[in-house]
């Protein structure tokens, strides 16, 4: 927990100065050791190195730990084809397992089945 939280320390410059390949450090260390939250925390920085299969395979280690927010990712991955095909039956699969998750925030929960109400019709 103590290298996810420094990691995110350098990853938004919090007392410390900012340095993403610090961060990133950080994250893969935590997450060998057992902290699943850093594998979201490693997809979000290569999304925004524009790395975008790798931040799928990111999102996805954190899916099969458990995490229910990143469920979500990549169901919005699979909806928009980031670094991912296309594929609406597999984020409706993934939205349904975010959904019955209880690692999700209430507000990516709500998210979750505002999507499911959007895609369930369009796929009957």
């Amino acid at each position: 927990m103590c290298l996810h939280a420094l990691g995110y320390m350098y990853d938004v410059g919090e007392g410390v100065p900012e340095d993403k390949a610090i961060a990133m450090k950080m994250y893969r260390w935590a997450w060998r050791r057992g902290n699943r939250d850093s594998a979201s925390n490693i997809a979000v920085q290569y999304r925004g190195q524009g790395k975008f299969r790798l931040m799928f395979k990111w999102f996805e280690r954190a899916a099969v730990a458990g995490d229910g927010s990143a469920q979500l990712e990549m169901a919005k991955c699979y909806l928009t084809g980031s670094g991912v095909r296309k594929n609406p039956e597999a984020a409706l699969r993934c939205l349904a397992v975010a959904v019955g998750s209880i690692h999700i925030t209430e507000y990516e929960l709500e998210e979750a089945k505002a999507l499911i109400a959007d895609l369930s019709p369009r796929l009957v």
